[in-house]
């Protein structure tokens, strides 16, 4: 821990602030939210009392009201900064003025973001393009078909670095020097155990990848479901070109939904 910090705490004390927020198990985007919405930071929020914690809706769990009340893990934090710092990545909090402001009108906005790459994430104009993961020729085909012609004329392709249709979105992206973002489920330094690596290198060269999960953080299969909100959260439409019932496509597509997205789907062969 620290002195107690001022209402004058620099961007970078208060960055450690909300990743010390964020850390606290069973804290996650809702419950953030509430707290930043009944105590404007997340100092105010690590100062809170008990009484003022317990009236927080959605009901706050009773061990994380303890870890508040401990204070905030800022070795844990700086920890989080040095890891950043040492692969040329950045973190990005809610407040932050590089915050995209189309991702944090959002539902549940992801507290904090963790990106590298040479983009700014956020753009006048991007759509998301998902689909499965096992494509027909025909749905590859339809993909590039539009991917070239949105790379080429300047929309920025956002997807989600799975194999299939996002791939094949990221890379036409790439080989016409257009913009691409992929939004990964794991943290930035767990694309190893993917097998995404090699892909995600080149597009952070080119464009950007970025996460809400931590250096270090497990790599949980629900957190890839939770992705799909931020993929379309930063994207004006999306795009699904194809995707069987049940496919993770289709609850971005849901999402999009839910966030006034516009939503486009190709027809099948």
């Amino acid at each position: 821990s620290s002195a107690s910090p001022t209402h004058t705490d620099s961007p970078a004390i208060t960055r450690l602030y909300w990743l010390a927020l964020t850390h606290i198990e069973s804290i996650g985007s809702v419950r953030c939210q509430a707290l930043i919405e009944r105590f404007g930071t997340p100092q105010e929020a690590f100062r809170a009392s008990h009484k003022e914690l317990a009236g927080i809706r959605p009901t706050i769990h009773a061990d994380a009201i303890r870890s508040i009340l401990d204070g905030p893990d800022l070795l844990w934090a700086r920890r989080q900064v040095s890891m950043a710092e040492s692969m040329g990545a950045s973190i990005i909090c809610l407040d932050d003025p590089d915050y995209p402001e189309r991702l944090r009108q959002i539902p549940s906005p992801p507290p904090v973001l963790f990106a590298q790459g040479v983009l700014a994430l956020s753009s006048h104009r991007a759509v998301a393009v998902v689909g499965t993961r096992k494509p027909t020729v025909s749905g590859q085909e339809t993909t590039r078909r539009l991917c070239r012609e949105w790379a080429t004329n300047g929309i920025r392709i956002v997807s989600g670095l799975a194999r299939g249709i996002d791939e094949i979105a990221h890379r036409t992206a790439l080989e016409l020097g257009g913009e691409t973002i992929a939004v990964l489920g794991c943290p930035l330094d767990g694309l190893g155990t993917l097998g995404r690596g090699q892909l995600a290198q080149q597009i952070a060269a080119a464009g950007a990848i970025v996460t809400e999960h931590p250096f270090e953080a497990p790599v949980v299969a629900a957190n890839f479901v939770r992705r799909n909100r931020i993929i379309s959260g930063l994207s004006q439409a999306v795009v699904v070109t194809e995707a069987p019932l049940g496919s993770g496509a289709l609850i971005t597509a849901r999402n999009a939904l839910e966030q006034d997205r516009e939503l486009l789907a190709c027809p099948g062969p």
